[in-house]
């Protein structure tokens, strides 16, 4: 082969690599405005995650004021049923004590009554019954 020859063929090889070169810094170019997009959304669709996160955080601790309030409000509920409750018990008490004093006073007038009838002790007919916790008893009428 002539040295004209190698002269051409990288003449033509240069001109060739010069058409590709262009191509190759437009393909740069627009692969540096895809990256750019893409971190562009990326960066819109962090600060939107961000901002709904926020507004979770926000909802949270809403919530859990609310249900710290709704647990007070119960347990100072508790406390005053429990008072209540200890007062109702007192008052049973009280009840009871009173209802098994008149039922002993009731007892204990019951057993005189018989005790005195046994004894020959008159009520009817306007005798007395000098002991016992009854009145006189007197019947009227035709005895």
């Amino acid at each position: 082969m002539k040295p004209w020859i190698y002269i051409v063929l990288l003449g033509i090889a240069a001109v060739l690599y010069a058409f590709m070169l262009p191509k190759r810094r437009e393909e740069t170019v627009s692969s540096e405005r895809v990256v750019k997009e893409v971190e562009n959304t990326l960066e819109g669709y962090m600060a939107e995650i961000q901002n709904e996160n926020e507004q979770l955080v926000e909802l949270v601790s809403q919530m859990k004021k609310e249900l710290d309030a709704k647990q007070q409000a119960h347990q100072e509920q508790v406390s005053d049923l429990r008072q209540r409750m200890l007062a109702m018990e007192q008052k049973m008490t009280e009840s009871q004590t009173r209802l098994r004093t008149a039922e002993e006073k009731l007892a204990q007038a019951a057993a005189a009554a018989s005790l005195s009838a046994r004894s020959g002790c008159s009520v009817i007919g306007g005798g007395s019954c000098p002991s016992g916790p009854f009145h006189q008893i007197q019947i009227r009428g035709t005895v």
